[in-house]
C-alpha cells in the first residue's frame, strides 16, 4: 500500500486564506452586520473581481443568488456554488430556519480540508455527522468530493437514500 502524505489545513487558515482572496479582512468578518463584498463593492469595480477570481479561484466565484441576496461572507468562503445557493435560498425564503451559529460551529467541527488550495472544493471533506445533520443544503457536489477523501483511505463511500449510510455497510 503507497501512503502519500497531503498536508492539511485548519479551518482558521482557510477562512483567512478565502478572505483574503475576496478581500474582506478579518476584522470585517468578525462583525455580525459585514456584508459579503459582492454586495458591497462597486459595480464599476465588482465585473473585474469576479473576473479575477473565475480565473484564480474559481470555486468561490459568485453564483447569481450571492449577487442579489443580502448576506455575510462566512457564505462566500465556502467553496460550493450549489451549499451556498442552498443556504441562501432558505435564508432568504424561510428566515429562522437556519441556526447561522450552530452551522458555523459544525463546519469548524466536521470539516477537513486538505492540501493549500483553500479556495478549492476539492481539497474539502466533511464528517458524516455533517452530512446528516444539514442534509438539506448538501449538494452531489460535496458529496462526491468527501467521497473521493474517504477513497483514498480506502473507506466505502457515502450514500443519501432516505438517511445518509457507509455503502460498505451492506
Amino acid at each position: 500500500m503507497r501512503l502519500i502524505y497531503i498536508h492539511s489545513v485548519t479551518i482558521n487558515t482557510a477562512v483567512l486564506s478565502n478572505l483574503s482572496i475576496l478581500g474582506v479582512t478579518s476584522e470585517e468578518y468578525v462583525k455580525d452586520d459585514t456584508l459579503s463584498p459582492f454586495l458591497s463593492t462597486p459595480r464599476s469595480v465588482l465585473h473585474s473581481r469576479i473576473s479575477l477570481l473565475d480565473q484564480r479561484a474559481p470555486h468561490l466565484a459568485p453564483t447569481t443568488l450571492q449577487l442579489e441576496v443580502r448576506h455575510h461572507p462566512y457564505i462566500d468562503i465556502i467553496p460550493f456554488s450549489g451549499f451556498r445557493d442552498n443556504l441562501l435560498y432558505v435564508l432568504n425564503s424561510a428566515p429562522g430556519t437556519v441556526d447561522e451559529d450552530e452551522l458555523c460551529t459544525d463546519i469548524e467541527r466536521y470539516l477537513k480540508i486538505w492540501g493549500r488550495l483553500t479556495w478549492d472544493a476539492k481539497s474539502y471533506e466533511f464528517e458524516p455527522e455533517f452530512l446528516e445533520k444539514w442534509r438539506w443544503l448538501v449538494d452531489d457536489e460535496v458529496l462526491s468530493v468527501t467521497n473521493f477523501w474517504r477513497a483514498q483511505r480506502g473507506e466505502g463511500p457515502l450514500v443519501f437514500n432516505d438517511v445518509l449510510r457507509d455503502d460498505d455497510d451492506e
